[in-house]
Formats: structure tokens, C-alpha cells, sequence
């Protein structure tokens, strides 16, 4: 008899809101104003420094299919953890835990994304960042 073993697929999308739309922290009045700048496929080291963030700010239960606004010195917390490769430590505070490979490819995707959210709150936008995942049977 063959097992099935569930794998989850976690997906962010980055968003730059303009500040009439910002309501919080974890919500934004989606609308034409707000684009999406930046997607990741699987990358459970953000994802889980993401949760983290988003427990610190009070969220509840899990941060999937939730939003989260990132701002300047979280972008600032994010950088150092990326280049000290500290983002490994946030293991087990999301859905992905133990033994999760932080490859040099996430680190260049995860630096471009600090580079355009600084980007887009220099222009006077809100960042936000929304995940969901997917879960399929192998």
C-alpha cells in the first residue's frame, strides 16, 4: 500500500499599498492602488521569519493566508538576518521545521526584495506581504 505524504508549498507576494490604504498591520484596502512587486515560490526560511514577525505583531493563529506590513527596520532586522544567515534561526516558528537548506539563490531573491520594499517605501508605500500555501500529495 503506497502512503501519501502531504508537502506544503508556501507562496509570498509583496505588495506596495499607498498610505490611504493602510488600515494595520495585517490589512490594507486592496483596490488598483496596490501592486504586487515581488513573489517567492518555496522559501520556508522567510517564511517562517515572516511568521515570527507576524506573531511579535500580535497576529493570530498561523500566517498563512494572512498579511503582514513590513516596515523600514524590520527591512533593517531582515537584512542583518540574511547576511549573518541568523534566518535559519527562526526555524520552527512557522509550518516548516527542521533541517531547512537556506540556499545562496533564496539569500540573492531575499536581498532583490529588501532592495524593492525600501524602494517602494521611499516612494511613500506601505509594504505588505501576503502568503498562502498549497498543500499537494506525493
Amino acid at each position: 500500500m503506497m502512503k501519501l505524504i502531504e508537502k506544503f508549498h508556501p507562496c509570498l507576494l509583496a505588495f506596495g499599498v499607498d498610505m490611504s490604504k493602510v488600515e494595520n498591520d495585517f490589512s490594507f484596502i486592496d483596490g488598483n492602488e496596490s501592486r504586487p512587486f515581488f513573489y517567492w515560490g518555496e522559501n520556508p526560511c522567510l517564511y517562517n521569519w515572516l511568521e515570527h514577525l507576524f506573531r511579535l505583531k500580535g497576529g493570530e493563529n498561523v500566517l498563512n493566508f494572512h498579511t503582514i506590513r513590513v516596515e523600514s527596520e524590520e527591512l533593517d532586522k531582515l537584512e542583518k538576518d540574511i547576511k549573518t544567515g541568523d534566518i535559519v534561526l527562526y526555524d520552527g516558528y512557522g509550518d516548516f521545521v527542521g533541517d531547512i537548506m537556506y540556499t545562496a539563490m533564496n539569500r540573492d531573491l531575499d536581498m532583490h526584495f529588501v532592495k524593492d520594499a525600501r524602494e517602494e517605501i521611499a516612494k511613500g508605500r506601505a509594504v505588505y506581504v501576503r502568503n498562502w500555501r498549497y498543500e499537494t500529495l506525493v
